[in-house]
């Protein structure tokens, strides 16, 4: 059996709770999914299937994910690799298309085997931010409304697990399991 390795960074918590999610619904379906948060993980090597999760923050995946994909280009060669972001700006109009098309690293990306990619509106707790994040988001944040707006989790469960079947779907087939 393949093993999957959902790895995910993080900046205030949510997206390590969407990718243990996502985890959990890989398992429900009979894959060896190992969830882990990017500054835990030494070793790629034993792995089979690459998904990768990231907040945007300052309109960009988080450094620290960029460069442990970077870093481990290598390795993780043409094997399957998927990822997934969440963004408030998912939410606005035209949002998701936006997202996908201005916030993806896709020079890094080009130069893996990517199967699929989304976006999923995230969760933003304006008062657990702290000031300079505050600003760095009010200042960058280039949709139409306010972000404060958005101050309220709206990850949408049954989306991000909808999504997690069909990657369940699709890693099943790209490994030779139907």
């Amino acid at each position: 059996m393949s093993k999957i390795l959902l790895a995910y960074a993080t900046k205030n918590g949510s997206t390590g709770e969407v990718a243990q999610f996502m985890g959990d619904v890989l398992s429900y379906h009979g894959l060896d999914a190992v969830v882990a948060d990017i500054d835990t993980i030494s070793d790629v090597k034993p792995y089979d299937v690459f998904i990768f999760g990231s907040p945007v923050y300052s309109g960009m995946w988080l450094p620290e994910m960029y460069r442990f994909i970077k870093y481990h280009t290598g390795t993780i060669g043409q094997k399957p690799v998927y990822c997934w972001i969440t963004c408030i700006r998912v939410l606005e109009e035209n949002g998701y298309d936006h997202v996908i098309n201005h916030y993806m690293p896709d020079a890094l990306l080009d130069q893996l085997n990517v199967r699929q990619i989304t976006a999923f509106a995230g969760k933003l707790k304006w008062a657990e931010i702290n000031w300079t994040e505050r600003w760095t988001l009010a200042l960058q944040y280039d949709g139409k409304a306010d972000a404060r707006n958005f101050n309220a989790d709206h990850r949408d469960w049954n989306i991000i697990r909808q999504w997690s079947v069909k990657l369940a779907e699709d890693i099943r087939i790209c490994q030779g399991l139907i």
